[in-house]
């Protein structure tokens, strides 16, 4: 989200018992999970869902993200995949460049000893652009910076496309640039993937901005006027568009986002929507409102439901 959000925020402490507010959460002495969630349920897969690092070099985030690596990779039923819903650095808008690289080489370090494969999307500040408010500066890394825009991203990811899709053990993942049209996937995006909907696999969609979430109202109605609060604010514009095509093509069944830093779950018309708060809270900064660092376990199942569990690492 923009950097002035920040200018909102208040440090506060974790409350004593905060996993009582969300009935599916563990804490951190609970995260070594040896069964599936629902053991009525014949499961697929487990995957983590990370998003919101902001990864930047002070202690709280170096700790922090080499703990979520550590539980995470000694789970004994531990997830096959993480899904990084973008933010990954702090930020590389109109930033240095050797500033951003140094972030990027910051997150591989902290990475280095985990063993679960990573599959990313972009986040709004995922993107390079030159530090400068300069137009003629910009227009000319445009033209010939390999870095500018999503090339950073991309190059540092070792992702080969702003948007994919893969798939693994009966479930389709599809990636989505939600910077595709600022906060939208534009026409080239959405027509790519109208093609992907198009089959009969269950399908697990990721993006950066929430499709459909009540944190970005929550959010916005804890810092403004609400009479002053519009749509759809911190959620993809083309929100309506999306949920008539997973209406139609009916085997998506779970979309992961973050970008709020806030945590929900959103049930509608036979589609799950996680927002899985942030793994860096507050920007490193204490505790965002009521949500302390998170990730999400989620088992996938052969029938296409879902279960999930947010893991409060830092207690």
């Amino acid at each position: 989200m923009k950097n002035s959000r920040r200018n909102f925020l208040q440090k506060s402490a974790i409350a004593a018992g905060s996993t009582l507010l969300f009935p599916n959460a563990v804490g951190a002495h609970n995260t070594i999970l040896k069964e599936p969630f629902d053991q009525k349920k014949k499961r697929a897969l487990r995957i983590a869902h990370i998003t919101d690092c902001h990864v930047i070099d002070n202690a709280a985030c170096i700790n922090s993200m080499k703990r979520v690596y550590e539980q995470l990779n000694a789970m004994e039923d531990k997830p096959e995949i993480i899904i990084n819903s973008g933010d990954i650095i702090m930020d590389a808008n109109y930033k240095d460049l050797n500033h951003a690289n140094k972030l990027w080489d910051l997150w591989f370090d902290l990475s280095k000893d985990n063993d679960i494969p990573i599959h990313y999307c972009p986040g709004n500040h995922d993107y390079w652009w030159p530090e400068s408010n300069d137009k003629n500066v910009l227009e000319k890394a445009k033209a010939e910076n390999p870095n500018y825009d999503l090339g950073l991203y991309l190059s540092r990811s070792k992702t080969a496309a702003p948007y994919y899709s893969f798939e693994k053990k009966g479930w389709k993942f599809i990636s989505l640039n939600s910077m595709g049209s600022w906060y939208g996937l534009g026409d080239v995006q959405t027509n790519w993937l109208i093609s992907e909907l198009n089959t009969n696999t269950f399908s697990c969609l990721f993006s950066h901005v929430p499709i459909i979430s009540v944190a970005p109202l929550l959010y916005s109605v804890n810092r403004s006027d609400p009479k002053e609060i519009r749509y759809p604010g911190d959620q993809h514009k083309d929100a309506k568009a999306l949920k008539d095509l997973f209406y139609k093509f009916n085997k998506v069944k779970l979309c992961l986002s973050g970008h709020i830093h806030y945590i929900d779950a959103v049930e509608y018309l036979g589609v799950k929507y996680i927002c899985s708060g942030a793994a860096s809270s507050n920007w490193w900064e204490g505790v965002l409102d009521e949500f302390p660092n998170a990730y999400t376990l989620i088992d996938l199942n052969t029938d296409g439901t879902t279960e999930h569990k947010y893991v409060f690492y830092s207690e």
